[in-house]
């Protein structure tokens, strides 16, 4: 495997990052292989991925969970995990990609999860059994097309 130049920065802040349990933001201009570099990066060391792509119109609802309509008997709703739920119970990284495009108050609800500390538990409001055990292996990593420096605090 031959990793370019670009890709062994990334792949250096990723880990730094991983290993410290700190959450990081990867930005750079579109197409510019953040998230493929996190994709082979987090495959090479064997962990799994829960990817979701960020856009103007996303919700906390689709990030953390919702009632969806289901097929079959019985009752017609049933709650749905969403990416960030899943990823914090099954121990995997969250990789958002487009982290600057969402309404600020999306990223708002976020930031429980993204505060480095002992926080084992996460509240997610409407499921069923609402405290979500936050696995040891949970980590974020999010993605954007522009500098830190354009994004809001």
């Amino acid at each position: 495997l031959a990793l370019l130049p670009e890709y062994v920065d990334l792949f250096k802040k990723i880990l730094a990052g991983v290993e410290t349990g700190t959450p990081i933001l990867l930005c750079g201009q579109e197409g510019s292989g953040k998230a493929a570099a996190c994709k082979v990066f987090l495959g090479l060391h064997g962990r799994q991925c829960e990817e979701y792509v960020l856009t103007p119109q996303s919700t906390s609802d689709e990030l953390f969970g919702r009632i969806m309509p289901k097929a079959g008997g019985g009752n017609p709703f049933d709650w749905e995990d969403g990416p960030v739920t899943k990823a914090m119970a099954d121990g995997r990284t969250l990789l958002l990609r487009g982290i600057n495009e969402p309404d600020p108050s999306v990223l708002e609800s976020l930031n429980a999860i993204l505060e480095v500390g002992s926080k084992r538990k996460a509240f997610v409001p409407g499921r069923p059994v609402p405290d979500v055990t936050i696995h040891e292996n949970f980590y974020v990593i999010a993605t954007s097309r522009r500098s830190q420096h354009d994004l809001a605090p």
